[in-house]
């Protein structure tokens, strides 16, 4: 991120002073590790895109995030729940549930109202 004067960041489109995941100091926040704009193989993103694919039976944002309904099949909860717990320790300002629902596993996953663009790119929407 380039600097500005003074040599503090500058904020990024859509991100605003005092939202819950901004630092204390005033700076800019981090980038979001796991949704680097450079992509390189074997980082969370292309985890959470693989599980997508391999197991997404349907999409759907719901007021303050989005939900994904997933096949219930060996190995598809266990691979949610990793993605999970690394998504959990970078990002403590989203909330992560993963249930079951009419033979299929549904993860809802919601934040604050400007966490809306990083819930859409986790999750492919």
């Amino acid at each position: 991120m380039p600097a500005a004067r003074g040599g503090r960041a500058k904020w990024p489109a859509g991100w605003a002073r005092g939202s819950p995941y901004s630092r204390r100091d005033g700076r800019a926040p981090h980038r979001h590790r796991l949704h680097a704009r450079r992509r390189r193989p074997g980082r969370p993103r292309d985890a959470w895109e693989a599980l997508l694919r391999d197991a997404a039976l349907g999409r759907e944002r719901l007021p303050h995030g989005a939900r994904v309904r997933l096949r219930d099949a060996p190995g598809i909860a266990e691979r949610a729940r990793a993605l999970i717990a690394a998504e959990g320790a970078c990002c403590a300002f989203l909330a992560f549930d993963l249930g079951a629902d009419d033979g299929a596993l549904r993860l809802d996953v919601t934040g604050p109202d400007d966490a809306r663009p990083i819930i859409d790119g986790l999750l492919a929407l």
